[in-house]
């Protein structure tokens, strides 16, 4: 379930590319790609270990489900652990499966603590897709504020989801530490509404939270780092990705776990 999540995400970013250097035929032909990963990922069952769902596929069915409602596509009933033969994609909305996330690869780094891993450089450039994003959300909400529930929740993915993204990244670049704090700071005020296990975005303010903890650390403010890891693990409760922060939560309190930051 994970990976083909992550396959359509990957289309994604390649239909962004495509759409940047004005390749239409690509961008379309990499949107039916996304589609169709989509609709196979969908196709599987999320596993449960030990009485517990895997963080990773809890995240994925509850994000394909909100792409699915979105979209007005019936979301498959019947569910395989085994290889899925892929079946036509719906007529009613198929073709325009895709995550609700343009930049979905990017907050499976962020969300799954893996951004470390990127390499300073590539790190940056990816800083600049995310800034990007976050310009044309912002340009195409206009002034006017989303009334319906549908397009309130739409920001989350356009908005709130990339601020996140960013936030994120800033706090492994050095330089700008500042930045990330006051960035952190106002995601964590607009993300607190994202809650419960079957929101996707639920993820957030628990992360948010942890990254703030993190950056007190390096700064030697032991009695803030402690406040802001209490708090983390006061709002895992209900949300995706439960286990896997209760984990980090665990390791760092217990000094297992040092600081990712350069």
């Amino acid at each position: 379930m994970l990976f083909g999540f992550a396959q359509a995400c990957c289309y994604d970013m390649l239909a962004l590319e495509a759409a940047g250097s004005g390749d239409g035929e690509a961008e379309t032909r990499h949107r039916r790609e996304s589609a169709e990963a989509m609709w196979r990922a969908a196709h599987y069952k999320s596993r449960v270990i030990g009485g517990k769902k895997i963080p990773a596929e809890e995240f994925v069915e509850a994000r394909l489900k909100e792409v699915f409602h979105h979209f007005g596509v019936r979301y498959p009933k019947e569910k395989t652990f085994d290889t899925f033969e892929s079946a036509p994609l719906p007529a009613e909305g198929g073709a325009s499966l895709r995550n609700l996330v343009s930049i979905g690869i990017l907050e499976l780094l962020a969300a799954f603590n893996l951004m470390h891993r990127v390499p300073q450089g590539d790190l940056e450039k990816h800083l600049a897709t995310v800034e990007e994003t976050l310009k044309n959300s912002s340009e195409a909400s206009g002034d006017s504020s989303p009334k319906s529930k549908k397009k309130k929740m739409a920001v989350g993915y356009t908005a709130v989801v990339p601020r996140a993204i960013k936030a994120n990244m800033l706090c492994r670049i050095g330089t700008r530490r500042e930045e990330a704090k006051a960035l952190l700071e106002s995601t964590l005020e607009v993300s607190h509404k994202y809650k419960g296990s079957h929101c996707s975005l639920s993820w957030i303010v628990p992360h948010m939270l942890y990254e703030k903890a993190i950056l007190a650390a390096t700064e030697g403010d032991k009695e803030a780092m402690k406040s802001l890891l209490k708090k983390a693990r006061e709002h895992i409760a209900g949300t995706v990705l439960l286990n896997a922060m209760d984990v980090r939560l665990h390791l760092t309190d217990y000094g297992m776990e040092v600081p990712l930051l350069h």
